[in-house]
């Protein structure tokens, strides 16, 4: 099954590369006319010392490795360094065959030949790959690259980047063996994995004795899960590693002092110090074959990203979506944090029909129970009872009779912002830690107090007000295409 690109529909400049040498350009405008000459770039990216998982979306070589391929197809592979090939420090890669075609990067749309790295291109075809920042192969300062033979034309160089690429494999969805295989993709960034006690002391080491001038021009953004409480705000910075960390305080659980995050280290007590790692959010595609006929992708977050989001303040402010705090702070405060300004471009507004008290397993159809004066238009939402009880929308994570399906765990940021967890073998999640955890849906409960939500078994239920905290938020949304 070919993996299909999801982009943002821009003019796209048509260029051929075949670099016969290395040049040096140093400006952007010295770049863009490199480009026209149809060279290589040659200069540091800082991809010599990336994180490897950036580099090669289908071949890594490794320092000292020297490789030929002589035929075959490497086609629709994507990483930042290199969309097919990664070329080390004294490492060799030599195409004598084949194509690499279709393939995308930040840098080098095909192939990245870092410092010290040497590529032969002595037959094969090199075409339609595209790079956000130049040609399909993109040459460090100190690499080197031969062209022999072969056709190296018809590469794109993009403006934008590539917002989204649904992956070619399934992950399983729901209770251990249970579950379902679906498709999933990466989008946006968010706090999500403990550092571990001792990356943690020492970022607090760090933050504590840089000065406040120098931390400022590592703040990246601020992520509130709180209603306005801002003494538990995170704010992530880049440290000297070059990664993103988001630091702040943990809330836990009132029950949770045996609570513990992915790498099995005891979830820090309210008031303390923690640091997360800021990562790419997963997605599940709900859709993946409407997609497949050019319709957008409906895609729900594979984890609960946070919690500590009440449905509204208090029970005096009513179970309404439309005038909701969750609502609010799901297209406010969360996409501001979580998207950049292309992703959040690519997101597309969605219409939404929402019930009434008492009102959630009416059909839509029934305006007595879905009123139009409560319609919305919105991001990001949560999803209904109706949509994941009936069988109108082709049972959304299973339909209602399949629990199983819906069960879902918290990140360890949300363990640290509230969240509950239940530990049993029987809610083991795929892909996930033992445990699972309520989450919050949009549709209005029993009476004016209540909202539904999916239990940490995967039932649907109204039980608990909309003041509850330690509820999970697991954002759904559309991309455009």
């Amino acid at each position: 099954m070919k993996k299909k690109l999801l982009s943002i529909f821009i003019p796209i400049i048509m260029m051929a590369v075949v670099a016969l040498g290395v040049i040096l350009p140093t400006s952007l405008a010295d770049r863009k006319e490199a480009a026209n000459n149809n060279a290589t770039y040659a200069e540091d990216t800082g991809a010599s010392t990336a994180d490897k998982s950036k580099k090669g979306g289908a071949i890594f070589l490794a320092e000292g490795v020297s490789y030929t391929m002589k035929g075959g197809k490497i086609e629709g592979k994507k990483k930042k360094y290199g969309g097919a090939v990664y070329v080390s420090k004294d490492a060799t890669f030599t195409l004598d065959g084949g194509t690499i075609t279709g393939c995308q990067a930040k840098y080098g749309g095909a192939i990245y030949v870092a410092n010290g790295g040497h590529c032969i291109i002595k037959s094969g075809t090199v075409n339609l790959n595209k790079s956000e920042s130049g040609p399909a192969i993109y040459v460090e300062t100190g690499g080197d690259l031969q062209v022999i033979e072969g056709d190296i034309d018809n590469n794109l160089q993009e403006d934008w980047p590539v917002v989204a690429v649904v992956s070619e494999d399934t992950i399983e969805v729901g209770q251990k063996e249970k579950g379902i295989q679906l498709h999933y993709l990466y989008l946006g960034t968010y706090p999500q994995t403990y550092v571990g006690d001792e990356l943690n002391d020492t970022l607090e080491s760090w933050y504590t004795s840089t000065t406040p001038a120098k931390v400022q021009d590592y703040v990246n953004k601020a992520y509130s899960d709180a209603t306005g409480n801002k003494n538990r705000t995170f704010t992530s910075y880049k440290y000297i590693d070059g990664k993103l960390y988001a630091r702040g305080t943990s809330y836990r659980n009132s029950n949770g002092s045996s609570y513990t995050y992915k790498d099995n280290s005891t979830v820090k007590a309210t008031g303390e110090t923690a640091w997360f790692k800021v990562e790419p959010i997963k997605w599940i595609v709900l859709n993946y074959e409407e997609y497949q006929e050019g319709k957008p992708l409906e895609i729900l977050a594979e984890e609960l990203i946070t919690s500590n989001i009440q449905f509204n303040k208090s029970t005096s402010d009513g179970n309404d979506w439309n005038n909701s705090w969750i609502r609010s702070w799901l297209n406010n405060e969360f996409i501001n944090s979580a998207f950049n300004s292309e992703e959040k471009d690519a997101i597309q507004s969605v219409h939404l029909k929402n019930n009434i008290t008492s009102g959630y397993a009416q059909s839509p159809d029934n305006t007595h129970y879905w009123p139009v004066d409560k319609e919305t238009d919105d991001k990001i939402y949560l999803f209904t009872y109706y949509e994941l009880s009936s069988s109108e929308r082709g049972n959304l994570l299973g339909g209602y009779s399949n629990a199983s399906y819906r069960v879902c765990s918290p990140t360890d940021y949300a363990l640290s912002n509230y969240s509950s967890v239940a530990i049993s073998s029987g809610y083991y999640t795929n892909n996930n830690r033992l445990g699972t955890t309520d989450w919050w849906l949009r549709s209005g409960g029993e009476n004016k107090s209540r909202a539904m939500r999916v239990t940490n078994g995967g039932s649907i239920d109204s039980f608990g007000t909309v003041a509850y905290s330690d509820r999970g938020i697991r954002p759904a949304l559309r991309l455009a295409l």
